[in-house]
């Protein structure tokens, strides 16, 4: 492996919208040298999966849809002098500012960095929230997992679904499963209430009449070698069973903190996100956070705009240092 290395001003690990956007917000900043390092063969991250319309209201004047709108972004890093590394994976980060990552095109290499913004997101861990045996049948995905082969593959993950979970996610992937043509017989919430945010589930809830089961959750499932049902129980234990063919699962969301623990930077334990201070700066000089990567399960939007001030913070940084 070479030890010749080539030092940037600023490397962004992570290429969802927090990534792209404090790329862009830096270029526009006339920061020269920004490297933008992204792991997966696209840049987008989980805006990829949302075909659904609801992005970039406030760019465009009206909504748009998730890839529409990691286009967009894509388009405009395009345009500039922003150096991107796909299929490319951040390794570690010595010494501070020494980033090593591998890539099938390059192998191993060093580089070295004046200021590195961490925005690697977050992903659908499995954390004992769950009390029903997963892994052993199938028909059983995950919300992730549904949302990829629903819009990235083209096909559904069965006919008669029922969904574990109320959040916004959940609601907008029942909508799109019903518009494909699948049933949704019921969207199951253990809570006394639903867990979405917005006016939109809201509406989506009211205009497809879903059947949301409150205080319930699944205590175990049926079938053999594919599921054919699952039983519930209520707060007064009073049990039922439902008959599906396929069972959505929302996961809680983790950062993705690997190279941050590695670094030694202070996390919160209980989602294992990035603690950031008001300039998103972390607890070691010239490391900044941004996006989910601080959040866990935040909206594109706001993950959009905090990736924008960060690019004008390492302006500032910059000139500072």
């Amino acid at each position: 492996m070479s030890n010749v290395y080539f030092e940037y001003d600023l490397v962004v690990i992570g290429g969802g919208p927090a990534g792209m956007a404090c790329a862009i917000s830096a270029d526009n900043e006339n920061i020269k040298n920004i490297l933008l390092i992204e792991r997966e063969e696209y840049l987008g991250g989980e805006l990829n999966q949302t075909i659904h319309c609801g992005y970039g209201e406030d760019i465009f004047g009206h909504s748009v849809t998730g890839s529409e709108y990691a286009q967009y972004f894509i388009d405009s890093i395009k345009f500039s002098d922003i150096q991107v590394k796909l299929n490319t994976t951040a390794l570690s980060v010595k010494n501070g500012n020494m980033i090593y990552y591998v890539s099938p095109n390059e192998g191993m290499k060093i580089i070295k960095a004046k200021v590195i913004v961490l925005a690697t997101g977050s992903r659908e861990k499995f954390n004992c929230n769950i009390d029903i045996p997963i892994n052993k049948i199938a028909g059983v995905y995950t919300i992730g997992a549904a949302q990829r082969f629903i819009n990235a593959q083209g096909y559904l993950p069965g006919k008669k679904i029922v969904i574990l979970g109320s959040g916004d996610k959940e609601i907008l992937i029942a909508r799109r499963l019903l518009v494909e043509g699948a049933e949704v017989i019921a969207i199951i919430e253990p809570s006394n209430k639903l867990n979405c945010r917005t006016d939109k589930s809201i509406k989506i809830i009211k205009d497809f009449n879903l059947c949301i089961k409150l205080n319930h959750n699944i205590i175990d499932i049926l079938g053999d070698e594919r599921i054919s049902g699952v039983v519930l129980a209520n707060d007064d234990k009073i049990m039922e069973s439902i008959e599906c063919d396929s069972l959505l699962i929302s996961l809680n969301r983790s950062s993705e903190s690997e190279l941050a623990k590695e670094l030694s930077l202070e996390i919160n334990k209980e989602n294992d996100s990035i603690l950031v201070n008001e300039k998103f700066e972390t607890s070691r000089k010239n490391i900044l956070a941004c996006g989910n990567a601080i959040h866990c399960d935040e909206l594109s939007k706001k993950c959009v705009e905090e990736g924008m001030k960060v690019g004008k913070i390492v302006k500032e940084y910059l000139i500072r240092n």
